[in-house]
């Protein structure tokens, strides 16, 4: 038997073995690729090959197929719309190395799937609505005979969540379970063992011929954006799969994206939430004035509150003492020899955020070589070493760049515990429960998300104080914000929500911005560099100019409604990233 393979390689084409086993569609195979083995997927039997001398299957993987129909489905949808070859949409789906030579699973695969229709539904809300919410779902859902796949942004996310579901009957799928678990978990879920699995972004890839419900918790997190190929949006899969499989689909979330939210309007999807009022107060004050980030009227604020010995949190985004360090002389800004990240300033040292390292301060420039390096930005660090010589008698703390979870959670409860009275903090904030004795919440820099170099900055922005909103609504408490150019966005947020979206949504579709359009980031081989921008242009509503890399290559940005078709020989040297 002949049979047709694609391999979780960027290799636009596809690949004929001869095999002794009676391999089905959508089963994987160890097969020979030049010098080594892989595991590939079987994705057509019985071909009529043009070539001679094939090659012969080394292994059979599976007893049977874990690429359902309906999966194989999704992944050509992946190939077409992250524009990645089948055997990279497949790795993604189904991971080459998920299998086990030691035990083998057996699968009662339902002779026919049951059928649903497919609804988009979304609840926004506060983390505890949310929580008693998806409550009710699950447990009405369960008893209907539906299996549900509920999705976290992070490991940590998924561990807290099981205390609120420990009554259920549930696995979890994850990075951190172990190979042999994992799989386990996979035919527990396909054969019905389990009623719900707890996992991160690659659970809503787990094979069923169920009843399923899909739950996306805190669905705009940027956790669930996939940072290698195909880097895809878990919402966007999620919906999609649903779609695909009749199955349904809830998205939690504070608020709406305007994505969402166009999805609503045109009827692709209900809102199951309503919006209420809200107990605390807020202000907006200029941050213009402001020293070492904190205003004079915000200063007062806060000694109002210590006088009255009450606890006073600011949010500030950035950790550290200094976001950067820079020579005086060039210019250079100081960045990690890895990852090329630009190194913030903590604890008289470099530290890289992304490889969580920590370098020495250079004498020297890198560059020029000169003695000269200069601090630039604010850090919490910089902010709690002001207030400590504003209140001397006062005990603060903060969130560092390198802390970890657990030791984020510890801070959090010695501020419960009253063991310090000011708490700067990133978005840990979020994590603390006992609010009584707090009096002020500060946002000290409202524009954070303004000054990033991002198209949906506002929209980002409008997010953030969607979801202060919502956290604080049932807690009596003082909201002080330090803006100079977001104020109309936070007063959106807080009160009027509808005036934003369809101010947003009459904007971009007059300039084809995302819902409208693509943002798409096109790297192309020199040699077709040209041919390659010639057809994106009579396809794209706009294009930027062709910019050399340092890899020769070269890129181009486009906005475009849809990715044209490319010869299969062109396909080979082109890679596109969605902004």
């Amino acid at each position: 038997m002949i049979i047709r393979v694609a391999l979780p390689l960027p290799i636009w084409d596809f690949f004929d073995y001869e095999s002794d086993f009676d391999v089905r569609l959508g089963e994987r195979v160890l097969v020979p690729f030049g010098k080594r083995k892989i595991v590939g997927y079987c994705i057509e039997r019985d071909v009529k090959s043009n070539f001679r001398n094939l090659k012969k299957v080394f292994e059979k993987i599976d007893a049977f197929p874990l690429l359902t129909d309906n999966l194989f489905k999704l992944a050509c949808w992946m190939k077409e719309h992250y524009f990645v070859s089948l055997g990279m949409a497949l790795k993604c789906i189904l991971p080459p190395n998920l299998y086990s030579r030691r035990k083998k699973f057996e699968c009662d695969i339902l002779k026919k799937k049951e059928k649903t229709e497919s609804s988009i539904n979304f609840y926004f809300g506060s983390q505890r609505e949310i929580f008693e919410f998806a409550r009710r779902i699950f447990s009405k859902k369960i008893s209907q005979g539906f299996k549900i796949i509920a999705i976290f942004p992070t490991k940590e996310e998924v561990e807290k969540s099981l205390k609120l579901f420990e009554d259920l009957n549930f696995s979890v799928f994850h990075s951190d379970v172990p190979k042999g678990k994992r799989l386990k978990v996979l035919f527990d879920f396909l054969n019905g063992n389990v009623d719900v699995v707890f996992g991160t972004r690659s659970a809503i890839f787990l094979p069923s011929y169920r009843r399923c419900v899909i739950a996306l918790f805190d669905a705009h997190n940027f956790s669930y954006r996939e940072e290698q190929h195909p880097q895809y949006w878990t919402e966007d899969v999620a919906i999609k799969r649903s779609e695909i499989e009749g199955w349904e689909f809830f998205g939690f979330a504070e608020s709406a994206s305007l994505k969402e939210y166009f999805l609503v309007k045109n009827d692709h999807a209900k809102v199951l939430s309503k919006d209420e009022k809200t107990r605390f107060k807020y202000e907006i004050v200029d941050s213009g004035d402001q020293n070492f980030g904190i205003s004079p009227y915000l200063l007062g604020k806060i000694k109002q509150a210590l006088s009255e010995r009450k606890k006073v949190v600011l949010f500030f985004q950035k950790g550290g003492w200094a976001t950067s360090m820079r020579c005086f002389f060039c210019g250079n800004v100081l960045t990690c020899l890895k990852c090329g990240k630009i190194l913030s300033v903590s604890r008289g040292e470099l530290y890289c955020f992304k490889c969580k390292k920590y370098f020495p301060v250079p004498e020297r420039c890198p560059k020029c070589k000169r003695k000269k390096l200069k601090n630039r930005g604010l850090g919490r660090e910089h902010i709690c070493y002001y207030l400590r010589k504003k209140f001397p008698d006062v005990f603060i703390n903060s969130t560092g760049l390198d802390f970890s979870h657990a030791e984020k959670e510890k801070i959090v409860k010695d501020f419960e515990d009253g063991r310090f009275s000011i708490f700067i903090t990133d978005r840990s904030f979020f994590e603390i429960e006992n609010w009584q004795d707090v009096a002020l919440f500060g946002v000290l820099d409202g524009d954070f998300f303004m000054h990033k170099n991002l198209w949906n900055c506002e929209e980002i922005t409008f997010l953030f104080f969607s979801e202060i909103r919502n956290f604080f609504k049932d807690i009596d408490i003082e909201v002080l914000i330090q803006s100079q150019i977001s104020s109309q966005i936070v007063k959106e947020a807080f009160e009027n929500k509808e005036v934003f979206y369809e101010k947003q949504i009459e904007i971009r579709k007059k300039f084809n911005f995302p819902p409208f359009a693509r943002f798409l980031k096109f790297s192309v081989k020199e040699k077709f560099a040209k041919q390659v921008y010639r057809i994106v242009k009579k396809k794209a509503f706009e294009v930027t100019d062709l910019e050399k890399d340092e890899e020769g290559r070269v890129s181009f940005l486009s906005k475009i409604e849809k990715i044209p078709e490319f010869s299969q020989n062109l396909k080979k040297h082109i890679s596109i990233v969605e902004l």
